[in-house]
């Protein structure tokens, strides 16, 4: 009996390594795929192309699809009524792997705390390689890194849509804002989905929360041990002077609550009642507020494995941020540029923005997800223009009024921002929309800006 996978992308092709290497047998599907296509060490398994037909059913046992397939789609449905579990890569990965897992969701921040984590962890003598949806799928770290003293795992509200015995030993929700409706159709499904990551955890687990409660009502019934962090509504970070962003005589802003935040305009740690200052939070690399929310949810998620704190503030200091992430580009023009692709909707854009000083010229629009792009141009007054393109740049514009401009592509945008932007001002790629109209991915998107701004500099 075999597991049928369905989905040959990376993490399909990583869990097919996986289950191979520990005698499972497999079958493997992909509907926009032949055979040829498949790397050469899985040609010689059993595999589908082309449409669902009911025999890729017959001898499997379990069913594990790609994130991308859609849970009503013909295949899964099929496995359902014929009683076969509908799984996916991580939970699949999850029974075989021999080390806890710390998981970190969210609708954003999921990709920068993750990688931070995975850095915090290793600064204190742990074995502790990231992925998930970032990065290198489970599989791939479970089948290379055997030896691994924690698995640091992004997990997507698409991955956890199939979980059911999958159960991280600590589980970080960042924030909670609507994305993702054109799968989901509302934001409580959306909810719903991201929230499966912690039906699970048990009263001897960790979960982290941000400050102040807004997110405790989801998670009223879930015993694990509560830790928290300073969401920094107001701080600033990386740029600029950091606050104490309304915080409480307690790190992470709730009375009592061991977790991280701010003192002072420092970082913090809180444990059993005693506070560690770590390092201004001037000192961070990263930039803008969110990526200090980050850094404080990635503090808080390592609190209970931490043997050196000391080492941390070296960490902290030396982290640049990932790319796409409002990377910085350097000069072009009169004008320094960031590169905030990954910000495909409303929501990170607005935490991306929301705590830079003005002015600023904005790039913005793609493929439409949802979002409202009136609040956009409501909440970030300190954007003098903002160039609208892909197919949502008209939605973009006219949510601005007077301050938009269409321009259509990037090479556009970027052409009108340096003939109307003024000495010192930032201009940022910061989408909130997804990138399929014009690439095939945000990275694809965010490397184009990139080249255009170094095609650009004289």
């Amino acid at each position: 009996m075999a597991t049928l996978i369905l989905g040959m992308a990376r993490s399909g092709r990583a869990l097919a390594r996986l289950l191979q290497a520990r005698g499972r047998a497999v079958v493997l599907a992909d509907e926009r795929l032949a055979a040829g296509d498949l790397p050469d060490d899985l040609r010689g398994l059993p595999f589908h192309g082309g449409p669902f037909a009911a025999d890729w059913l017959q001898g499997v046992t379990r069913l594990a699809v790609s994130p991308g397939v859609l849970p009503d789609a013909p295949a899964p449905r099929a496995a359902r009524a014929a009683g076969i579990p509908v799984s996916g890569e991580l939970e699949e990965a999850f029974a075989l792997a021999g080390a806890p897992v710390l998981a970190v969701t969210g609708t954003n921040g999921k990709s920068t705390t993750t990688t931070l984590l995975g850095l915090l962890l290793e600064s204190q003598g742990w074995l502790a390689p990231a992925g998930g949806n970032l990065g290198r799928p489970f599989s791939e770290l479970v089948l290379a890194e055997p030896d691994a003293d924690f698995y640091v795992l992004e997990v997507s509200s698409f991955q956890a849509e199939t979980f059911a015995r999958f159960r991280p030993h600590a589980a970080a929700l960042l924030n909670l804002t609507p994305d993702h409706l054109d799968r989901y159709g509302d934001a409580e499904r959306y909810y719903a989905a991201k929230l499966r990551l912690f039906e699970r955890l048990a009263a001897d687990d960790w979960l982290v929360l941000p400050a102040g409660g807004g997110l405790d009502a989801r998670l009223g019934g879930c015993p694990a041990r509560r830790l928290r962090f300073e969401p920094c509504g107001g701080a600033g970070a990386g740029g600029g002077p950091a606050s104490d962003a309304g915080a409480t005589a307690a790190a992470g802003g709730d009375a009592g609550a061991d977790g991280a935040g701010l003192r002072g305009g420092a970082i913090v740690l809180r444990r059993a009642g005693r506070e560690t200052p770590l390092l201004p939070a001037a000192d961070l690399r990263l930039v803008g507020r969110h990526n200090l929310a980050n850094a404080l949810a990635a503090l808080a998620c390592a609190l209970p494995f931490l043997r050196d704190e000391a080492a941390l503030a070296g960490v902290l200091r030396a982290f640049p941020g990932l790319p796409h992430r409002m990377e910085p580009l350097g000069r072009c023009g009169v004008l320094d540029c960031y590169n905030d692709s990954k910000a495909t909707n409303v929501e990170a854009t607005l935490a991306s923005l929301g705590g830079l000083a003005g002015p600023l010229l904005l790039i913005a629009g793609g493929r439409d997800k949802g979002g409202d792009f009136d609040l956009l141009a409501r909440e970030l007054p300190q954007v003098r223009l903002a160039y609208g393109i892909g197919e949502a740049g008209p939605s973009v514009v006219l949510a601005f009024g007077p301050r938009g401009r269409l321009a259509g592509d990037l090479a556009a945008a970027l052409r009108a921002a340096l003939d109307e932007g003024r000495d010192g001002e930032r201009l940022v790629l910061s989408p909130a929309c997804a990138s399929f109209d014009q690439y095939r991915d945000f990275e694809a998107r965010g490397d184009a800006f990139r080249r255009l701004v170094r095609e650009a500099v004289p």
